[in-house]
């Protein structure tokens, strides 16, 4: 724990591993047998689960970012309420961002595995088993299933990504995609449907 800030309200399981040069506010669970390496920072209102690996300069629980314009013509920055979850048996990659959500919490779901450098915004939720390839964004209040493969994808806000879909390298989503969909393009199109 050389040269790490951790919360005494943080709230840490068995045999944690915490990297040097690591934030852990307070209001944070960290479940067991989680591995935390260096330069991580973990905003408050986060729950990480048991057996999640997360590589260095990640950063869980920012604020998103919503500029509303108000009725004078200036631009707010929407005030975030929500945390972050991540369930067990996640894997995140070096230099992610994963955003809190705006009122409930984003959403990572069992056995997600992200590579280096995904972005995941407020209010997203991501099924389980899930797997991204880097760089991949994914904007705002995006549902994604289960058992989905995103490789190298930006994904518009508000869109639905069915179970068993297949987003493939370079692929820019900007309407829904159904469950067991192969995706590619800009904008991404439909090549097959999975039986």
């Amino acid at each position: 724990l050389k040269n790490s800030y951790i919360s005494s309200d943080a709230v840490i399981g068995k045999n944690v591993k915490i990297g040097a040069g690591c934030v852990i506010e307070g209001n944070v669970y960290i479940g067991d047998n989680t591995e935390i390496h260096h330069n991580v920072v973990v905003r408050s209102n986060t729950r990480i689960g048991k057996n999640c690996t997360i590589l260095s300069n990640t950063v869980i629980g920012e604020s998103g970012f919503n500029p509303l314009k108000t009725e004078s013509g200036k631009r707010e920055l929407l005030t975030h309420y929500g945390g972050v979850t991540i369930k067990d048996n996640v894997y995140i990659g070096d230099s992610c961002n994963i955003s809190k959500g705006a009122i409930e919490d984003t959403v990572i779901s069992d056995g997600v595995k992200m590579n280096k450098q995904v972005i995941i915004a407020h209010n997203v939720f991501v099924g389980e088993n899930t797997v991204f390839t880097s760089p991949t964004f994914v904007c705002g209040s995006v549902k994604i299933g289960s058992n989905c493969h995103i490789a190298a994808t930006v994904i518009r806000n508000q869109c639905n990504i069915g179970d068993g879909a297949l987003l493939g390298l370079g692929s820019v989503v900007v309407k829904d995609v159904e469950a067991g969909d192969i995706v590619i393009g800009n904008p991404a199109k439909s090549i097959k449907r999975q039986g």
